[in-house]
């Protein structure tokens, strides 16, 4: 069941203010004037949330707590320490050990101790196999190390019990979007020298892994990586349709052994097909898997059941309708499977001005194709890389590439200044198609502009001036 966070409450933020938010529906939408604070408020909660400890602990607070699914948790600063420590003692423990190898550790080990769990636990022995290799140190070292840490740093129970219930909450994947983000930003720019190549693979290494936990920045995106993970979902589906035919071929020759009990039926789904469907069923099948010369035979019998022919089946023919039948139903489940890529490129292709995303379903590739001077000839278009996108277009497709294909279904998203590189007709759409994707569990927006939440988010718009609590001065 997925948690729902109803307040947040900052005490003595910078040692003065207070800060009590309510929430409705697991949606914020925060304004208000420069330095006030908002982006402040929306780091402490995404940190809070997804225990990063070591970056929570540099802002000066007393205590933070949080209403999630009925529940109150509350952490001190001193708590926050505590955990935080626990990490960097580790993390500088890892780095010496890679050091004295003479080789840097490229994982991160910004690790929760309590997280790994027991001697026996699954995660303990996944994290003693990825230390050990990393490391290249026996994972007899690393099990006894990280043990001893658990034992020298053991939590109070308070703190291990609150620990416990938070992790035990089900918010989706956090998605962070800070506000300096340059998603269109290639990495190669960012690292210079000799070692270029060797970096970027280190870099997008350890953005592999982190994509597989509870959250995720995508400050970290650049267009190689929406490029990759577009490319992941078009081999998925191709090797979708290549198992669906190897399953087809034989449930079809079982069947036909054991004899058609229904021929009808058949003729029944085929009736509901245009003759046209075929030929993008067809077209997906390789000429190792059904040459052209079948292909052509099989389109010459599908014509003798068509309105034309009356839907007859031959004697001859229940055989082949029976296939038929059973290639529709792969079509049509294919169709379902696929509607994530079909929901994506058309929600891109809202956004795109002289410009659209196209799904070859055929080939297995989304590409871009600039409009085409010839209406009726629009295969003309000129195709495009994604990095000759616009800002803003690269944000769009960043973002929902993300969130169709990343493998995950509910996500939890967090945006500082949605507006950024964002058109008017754009920001006034943009959170709504964010929460329309049905794996919006939750958003919190830090903006500027009134187009951002004049589209029917009005309920979930708060001043934060209006939940600031300063001191009373005693004079």
């Amino acid at each position: 069941m997925l948690a729902k966070l109803t307040e947040f409450k900052i005490e003595k933020l910078h040692g003065r203010r207070t800060i009590d938010i309510p929430f409705v529906d697991n949606r914020l939408v925060l304004v208000g004037e420069n330095g006030v604070g908002k982006s402040t408020v929306a780091n402490l909660i995404y940190y809070f949330l997804t225990r990063q400890w070591l970056r929570l602990k540099e802002y000066k607070f007393s205590t933070l707590q949080a209403v999630v699914s009925g529940q109150t948790f509350r952490i001190t600063h001193d708590e926050v320490q505590l955990l935080a420590g626990r990490r960097r003692s580790l993390h500088e423990v890892g780095v010496q050990f890679s050091y004295r190898r003479g080789r840097r550790v490229l994982m991160d080990l910004d690790l929760d101790l309590e997280e790994i769990g027991t001697l026996e636990s699954p995660q303990f022995v996944r994290m003693v196999e990825s230390l050990s290799e990393e490391m290249e140190m026996p994972q007899e070292f690393v099990r006894d190390f990280l043990r001893e840490q658990q034992r020298a740093q053991k939590l109070p129970q308070k703190l291990s019990n609150t620990l416990d219930i938070l992790r035990s909450f089900d918010f989706g994947q956090f998605l962070y979007l800070p506000t300096y983000r340059r998603i269109e930003q290639d990495l190669k720019s960012i690292f210079r020298g000799v070692e270029i190549e060797d970096k970027v693979r280190e870099f997008r290494e350890r953005i592999r892994k982190r994509k597989s936990m509870a959250f995720v920045e995508l400050v970290e995106f650049g267009m190689e990586d929406v490029e990759k993970t577009i490319s992941d979902r078009m081999a998925r589906i191709k090797e979708s349709v290549r198992t669906g035919l190897n399953n087809l071929t034989g449930t079809y020759l079982r069947e036909v052994l054991r004899g058609l009990d229904d021929p009808e039926t058949d003729a029944a789904v085929l009736k509901t097909i245009d003759t046209s469907v075929f030929e993008s069923i067809f077209a997906r099948i390789d000429e190792a898997t059904l040459p052209t010369s079948d292909k052509s035979l099989l389109k010459a019998r599908i014509a003798n059941i068509s309105p034309a022919g009356g839907y007859g089946i031959g004697p001859d023919d229940k055989v082949i309708a029976h296939f038929l039948s059973k290639l529709v139903a792969l079509y049509r489940q294919q169709q379902e499977s696929e509607q994530d890529v079909r929901a994506f490129v058309q929600l891109c292709n809202a956004y795109l001005a002289g410009k659209e995303l196209i799904f070859d379903d055929v080939n297995y590739r989304i590409y871009i194709r600039q409009q085409s001077s010839f209406p009726d000839e629009p295969e003309k278009g000129e195709k495009l890389e994604l990095k000759m996108l616009s800002s803003g277009e690269k944000q769009i497709v960043s973002l929902f590439s993300h969130i169709y294909f990343s493998g995950d279904k509910n996500y939890f998203v967090i945006i500082d200044e949605p507006e950024l590189s964002l058109s008017v007709p754009w920001q006034q759409r943009f959170l709504p198609d964010i929460i329309d994707t049905k794996r919006c569990t939750g958003l919190i927006a830090v903006t500027h502009s009134p187009f951002i939440w004049e589209n029917g988010l009005e309920p979930y718009v708060r001043s934060l001036a209006q939940f600031i609590q300063m001191p009373h001065v005693i004079r």
